[in-house]
């Protein structure tokens, strides 16, 4: 594959302008992408809607202010989005170190994952990303007592839940979702970062073993290094059909970031069976925010037919800026997943845990002992199988004679 980068087709002059505006860095060549872009611009609220939509108006004003390009209400009106972000992104940065100390007290340690912790080592400022929620990564075996000691500062769940039910939530799911009125966040409890079905565990143990240091708010705390970034935020994409831009921007700056180990991410990448995965969200962190993805990794990466159909998905959505998908698209996201998993072993992994390991809504349905959690298994087929008759049996009008 060509090294240069290939901007889509059918991009408009508004969103090709939210391309050249989604990445906080400013250097001479991206103002002039952005002031060519600007040129053609017509409709001034799409961008702005757009960018919110991907998440990614600090960049935006940053980049319009720099080139000087846009009518001065935009400017006014990005910048005060963007410093609502900016002074949201604090509290929860703050809200973050609270945990973090509420963890220290109670004898336990927390890595940090995305939000404030790749907005500091990736992006270089706190501000610069757009992020809505918190996410650590504790042992499988803390985490009832991790949320046992958050409960004490206000972090608890939707609905409380029995010992049974929690028991095969820790079987089969890889995180629990805490709320804090005080903070005004979802706070996300991980014991890995993916379902077990995906091809690399990214569970705790993994996380450890490949963690970094950095500074947040007057203390030290732990998130993931570059490479190990690198590989989740491409899992975690295609995982939500890489529909925000932001994601996409994530990629960009870890490697602009950081001396990537290209031979190490493409060998454990391979080693994974996760080759479609890493290269669908490089090639999208090259052509759309110019990451600099080296010729020869570009060169190496598996493009297949597959790919090249995922790719082009995923530009589409990215677009027409239609934000995250919404449940009516389960189907659509299954069959995404799908096609981005590298063996057919992993595919069928996929079904059967979307068909039969239970999740949240399916263990509030009743609870059940510790012991009788097996049974979730059965009960979410069962679940599944009576949802979608009634859905089929609510699009049928009984009236309508045959045809």
């Amino acid at each position: 594959m060509a090294a240069e980068r290939q901007s889509p087709a059918a991009a408009t002059p508004e969103a090709e302008l939210v391309y050249a505006c989604s990445r906080p860095r400013i250097d001479a060549g991206r103002t002039e992408r952005v002031r060519a872009a600007a040129a053609r611009v017509r409709n001034w609220p799409w961008v702005v809607r757009a960018a919110g939509a991907h998440a990614v108006l600090p960049a935006l004003h940053r980049q319009l202010a720099a080139a000087a390009c846009a009518p001065d209400e935009v400017l006014r009106e990005t910048e005060s989005l963007a410093r609502g972000i900016a002074f949201r992104n604090i509290a929860l940065a703050q809200a973050l170190v609270d945990v973090l100390r509420r963890l220290d007290a109670a004898r336990m340690s927390a890595m940090v994952v995305k939000g404030p912790a790749l907005a500091i080592t990736a992006y270089g400022d706190l501000a610069f990303r757009q992020f809505g929620d918190l996410d650590i990564i504790v042992p499988r075996a803390r985490v009832a007592a991790a949320i046992d000691a958050l409960s004490d500062d206000g972090w608890l769940r939707g609905a409380p839940l029995a010992a049974g039910q929690e028991a095969a939530l820790l079987d089969a799911d890889y995180h629990s979702v805490l709320v804090s009125e005080r903070a005004q966040c979802a706070l996300e409890i991980h014991w890995a970062l993916e379902r077990p079905h995906a091809g690399a565990s990214f569970d705790a143990e993994w996380c450890r073993e490949r963690a970094m240091r950095f500074h947040l708010g007057g203390r030290t705390a732990e998130t993931l290094t570059p490479e190990a970034s690198l590989i989740y935020l491409c899992a975690h994409g295609a995982k939500h059909l890489w529909c925000q831009l932001r994601w996409v921007c994530d990629v960009a700056e870890v490697i602009a970031s950081a001396t990537i180990p290209w031979d190490s991410v493409m060998s454990t990448a391979r080693a994974a069976h996760m080759e479609r995965i890493l290269s669908l969200g490089l090639r999208l962190a090259h052509d759309l925010c110019d990451a600099a993805v080296p010729a020869p990794v570009l060169a190496t990466l598996r493009v297949d037919d597959t790919v090249r159909e995922l790719e082009a998905e995923a530009r589409a959505r990215i677009a027409v800026a239609t934000g995250l998908p919404t449940t009516a698209e389960t189907a659509t996201i299954v069959r995404y997943q799908w096609r981005a998993r590298d063996r057919a072993r992993d595919r069928l992994r996929l079904a059967a845990d979307l068909l039969f390991s239970p999740q949240l809504t399916d263990v509030e349905v009743v609870p059940l002992p510790t012991a009788m959690r097996a049974a979730y298994y059965v009960l979410r087929p069962a679940r599944l199988a009576g949802k979608y008759a009634r859905r089929l049996s609510a699009k049928r009008d009984p009236r309508e004679s045959p045809s």
